[in-house]
């Protein structure tokens, strides 16, 4: 080696952080350069005194009363509900799967009846109680995640199937919400105009715009939780989708 070693070199050396390639090339250098060894051992005498400084700055160090085993039992208590609230991110998400998946269940079995309505003659509106059931169990899932930012891949592939089991059951209670919008529209035609065909033809045109609706809200909701899915703004858009939807189920079943 032409140049000295450098102080990160030598300090490498002592705290034996350099690999056995470097250590040889060094311990070569310093047999043949008398500099490099005076400044080795001047960096290992000033390692010793910190050394012994601050050991003896530790050996003067009196704990404060707030290190006591009386004052720190409380906070080593405290550890088994910091554990549960663990526990309890961990199988949330399991937790809420689970409550989306009984959710989807329950609105299936409201799907061939929704089906029928949208093609029957229009009767006074009035919703199934087994969807709005299933839109709670929804909501419940739905907000839970509003803080969960990072995940590994376990929590990824669980929200990823929650997310979809949510896209599913929206867009099947969707349905139903379309018929009762299409019921409520004829019924209020009617009362204003007293003609019931009237009411009834209305009624069967407002199936195309409030189906195109239906099939933006399903393909643009898909791709959007295909870009941002597990983030927040993806969760607070099911919210928003759930919460029209429940609110016109409730709001049929009131009436």
């Amino acid at each position: 080696m032409n140049s000295h070693l450098t102080d990160e070199e030598l300090i490498g050396n002592i705290h034996r952080t350099l690999t056995d390639a470097q250590r040889e090339v060094m311990d070569r250098h310093l047999t043949a350069c008398p500099q490099c060894r005076a400044r080795l051992s001047d960096h290992e005498a000033m390692q010793q005194r910190i050394r012994h400084s601050l050991l003896a700055d530790m050996r003067g160090v009196q704990p404060s009363p707030a290190m006591s085993f009386a004052a720190i039992t409380p906070r080593v208590k405290g550890d088994k509900y910091r554990t549960f609230r663990q526990l309890s991110g961990q199988l949330f998400p399991i937790t809420a799967a689970s409550a989306a998946l009984i959710g989807l269940a329950i609105a299936l079995v409201d799907l061939p009846e929704s089906v029928i309505r949208l093609f029957a003659k229009p009767e006074p509106a009035s919703a199934s109680s087994l969807s709005a059931l299933a839109c709670v169990l929804f909501s419940v899932a739905t907000v839970g995640n509003y803080h969960e930012r990072r995940f590994n891949q376990l929590r990824s592939s669980l929200y990823g199937l929650l997310a979809f089991i949510i896209w599913l059951g929206t867009a099947v209670v969707g349905l139903q919400v379309i018929a009762i919008v299409r019921e409520a529209l004829s019924w209020l035609v009617f009362l204003v105009s007293g003609k019931l065909q009237l009411a009834f033809a209305l009624g069967n045109w407002a199936l195309i715009p409030l189906g195109l609706v239906w099939i933006a809200v399903v393909i643009g909701g898909a791709e959007y939780q295909y870009r941002r899915g597990g983030q927040r703004i993806s969760w607070k858009l099911f919210a928003w989708i759930i919460a029209v939807e429940l609110f016109i189920l409730i709001f049929a079943l009131l009436a």
